[in-house]
């Protein structure tokens, strides 16, 4: 039932329809994980259709009633450091609860706890799965081709190992504050924090960190009190990361950043990680300028420069007429016209057309861009976007 259902799934695809979502929920975690997957791969599905699912977010998906005392070991050094305890969550997202508490020193504190039980389902889904669609395309090559179910499979059980152990939150979130403190006079990470994590007081199933006070950002915007200017920080702090760092938040969307009532943006969940090399970086920054600038010319050959396998002068000549006619309409127009992650997604689907191959590391870029520009769109989709994400460019041109 679970390959047939993950068949079924993955067909809708390919259908002239958007997919349904009720097929996407039926599989709960593990759908919209799927979809979260193919929500980047513009070379496997359509690009509209990547926009559609990338807007599916665990949220409460599965959610089952659980106190803090029932997720917990009973020997727990916590419960004896603490003051008090909330013990119903406040928060919920994938198979993780978040209560507040209070140690007995006077902090308040965030406590992650892992439902196990749900872990251990949702593993065994994930490993059942992987293992069913081998064993299908064996027999069935073409449809393993056509949608790249394995590749899809190993990438999603990579993912679900790193985020379902927290110590690797506490790594990933290290890792960012060093490079925040590395990169402190960028003043474009002035108002960035992260969570301040205990690590003596975490395990692979608990998380504690120091209660951060404000607002996510989907609550925000739900409450029409989410400004541009912040979303603006975002973008251009996560920006830095890509194209300047080389390493950034692999899952950075609306329900992972808390505006605090302190003015500081944190950045929430940092259990998973992306990472660029720097000829990729290097290349990515020229597009993202290339566009921003108008200078659609130049696109041809930094997508050729960024393939590992690159086209030869004839089929560069075709590609340029094509990319020409992908941005034909989009000098001066705003956001809600003009989609500059779409535009990015037919630039690198219509090299792969005429023989481009890229390195994997692009379809995270593409993820994350495609959420940074989902909460331009909500909050100002008649900003003139490719100006705004211009004057980010040049602002990191200039850092040295």
């Amino acid at each position: 039932m679970l390959l047939l259902n993950f068949i079924r799934l993955v067909s809708s695809f390919h259908s002239r329809k958007l997919p349904n979502p009720n097929i996407i929920t039926k599989l709960g975690i593990l759908g919209i994980r799927i979809a979260q997957e193919y929500s980047s791969r513009f070379d496997v599905i359509d690009i509209e259709k990547c926009i559609y699912l990338s807007g599916f977010q665990t949220s409460d998906t599965e959610k089952e009633d659980r106190h803090l005392l029932t997720l917990l070991p009973k020997k727990s050094p916590l419960l004896s450091q603490m003051e008090y305890y909330d013990n119903d969550s406040y928060s919920y997202s994938d198979i993780n609860y978040l209560f507040k508490g209070c140690l007995k020193n006077g902090i308040e504190i965030t406590i992650k706890a892992v439902n196990e039980n749900a872990k251990k389902n949702f593993t065994k889904k994930v490993i059942s799965l992987e293992k069913e669609l081998r064993f299908f395309s064996w027999f069935y090559p073409g449809f393993n081709r056509k949608y790249k179910t394995v590749e899809i499979m190993e990438n999603l059980k990579k993912v679900t190992e790193q985020k379902l152990n927290l110590n690797n939150e506490i790594k990933s979130t290290e890792l960012l504050k060093d490079y925040l403190s590395q990169y402190s006079d960028y003043k474009g990470f002035a108002r960035l924090r992260f969570p301040s994590i205990y690590a003596y007081l975490t395990s692979d199933i608990m998380l504690v960190s120091k209660y951060t006070y404000g607002t996510y950002f989907y609550q925000m915007l739900e409450n029409r009190r989410l400004s541009y200017k912040d979303v603006l920080e975002v973008i251009r702090i996560q920006l830095f990361f890509i194209l300047k760092i080389g390493t950034f938040h692999n899952n950075l969307h609306m329900g992972n950043i808390i505006l605090g009532s302190d003015g500081y943006i944190y950045f929430q969940d940092c259990n998973v990680l992306s990472s660029v090399k720097d000829e990729t970086r290097t290349n990515l920054f020229k597009l993202l300028s290339a566009i921003s600038k108008y200078n659609y010319s130049e696109i041809p050959n930094i997508l050729n420069n960024m393939a590992e396998i690159k086209i030869n002068p004839e089929k560069m000549n075709i590609l340029t007429i094509e990319i020409n006619n992908i941005f034909k309409n989009s000098k001066g127009s705003y956001l809600q016209k003009d989609s500059m992650s779409k535009n990015i997604m037919r630039s690198f689907k219509t090299g792969m057309k005429y023989g481009m191959v890229f390195n994997n590391e692009i379809y995270p870029v593409v993820k994350s861009f495609i959420y940074l520009e989902n909460m331009a769109l909500k909050v100002k989709p008649k900003t003139y976007f490719a100006e705004d994400i211009s004057k980010i460019l040049t602002e990191i041109s200039l850092y040295h």
